[in-house]
């Protein structure tokens, strides 16, 4: 991808003709990709169990406080890691996440 946006980039100032890499189809090189699929908790009994299990968690404190706070949020990893105090209103109990976040 890198390569082909230097290629774009190239053309556009014309160092080059043609972006030989926009040629290449990605699957013939890649090959196909296998789908990965990721296990789920149904079970009230299971998730249960994890919370239970983040509580006993020993490591790094703001790791945990994360993990007790992502079943109550739904936010993605980048965005808990992230939160500033700023983003929290505790009078109209919000976490505004700005745009450019």
């Amino acid at each position: 991808m890198i390569i082909n946006k230097i290629y774009k980039y190239a053309v556009t100032l014309e160092y080059v003709p043609h972006n030989i890499v926009a040629d290449i189809e990605q699957k013939n090189i890649l090959g196909k990709r296998e789908k990965k699929h990721y296990p789920t908790f149904t079970k009230e009994k299971d998730i249960k169990g994890l919370i239970l299990a983040i509580d006993e968690y020993s490591g790094d404190y703001t790791t945990k406080m994360a993990l007790k706070m992502l079943p109550y949020v739904f936010v993605r990893s980048y965005n808990i890691r992230h939160c500033e105090w700023s983003e929290i209103n505790f009078k109209t109990k919000e976490w505004i996440i700005p745009a450019s976040k």
